[in-house]
């Protein structure tokens, strides 16, 4: 940062000014706001940038709070309206401390509505699913539709006849396994008596 010379001088005045005053804080105060004046004129000209200025700005609020001289530039001079304001919020302070309570109260009063209507809904939930088990196990069993039989028709081989072949020499009678097992069924009726 490299102010011109004039500025320079100007600066080096006040100062000058700022360090005779021993201790009498409206001198500081004003030299210390004629600084500021100086430095806020340079950098609306363009002569410094915004991050030297602030540097400025910061180092001459350390001074203006090291000698606690009041000043709207760094936020340490008490307005009179402000002290007005603040007397009008402390007498006014039940009304925002009861406002406070009623406001936490309601964020209680939803937050445990809300909890509530959940757990409504949740046991509504597990009522419908034991309803539903209930019912099924109520319920008869009907049995399952029977599936419907085709009769299966008798297939003949297409076998021509000169293939086929008789035995000749079987003389099977035709009902003669029937009179054997009925004799053989007889006969251990008789043996059981």
């Amino acid at each position: 940062m490299r102010f011109d010379e004039n500025v320079q001088d100007e600066i080096a005045t006040l100062f000058d000014q700022f360090e005779s005053v021993n201790g009498d804080p409206a001198a500081m105060k004003m030299a210390l706001d004629e600084i500021f004046k100086v430095v806020s004129r340079e950098r609306d000209s363009g002569a410094i940038d915004i991050v030297d200025f602030n540097y400025v700005k910061n180092n001459l609020c350390d001074i203006v709070v090291y000698y606690e001289l009041p000043s709207k530039t760094c936020g340490t001079e008490e307005d009179p309206d402000a002290i007005i304001d603040q007397d009008n919020n402390q007498s006014s302070g039940g009304k925002s401390v009861l406002s406070k309570v009623i406001r936490v109260v309601l964020i209680i009063v939803g937050v445990l509505a809300v909890a509530f209507v959940i757990l409504i809904v949740l046991f509504a939930i597990k009522a419908r699913k034991q309803k539903r088990l209930t019912a099924e196990e109520d319920a008869p069993e009907s049995p399952a539709p029977a599936k419907e039989v085709k009769p299966v028709s008798p297939v003949t081989p297409s076998v021509p006849e000169s293939m086929i072949e008789t035995p000749k020499d079987l003389s099977i009678e035709p009902n003669a396994y029937e009179q054997e097992v009925d004799q053989s069924t007889s006969d251990s009726d008789e043996s059981a008596d």
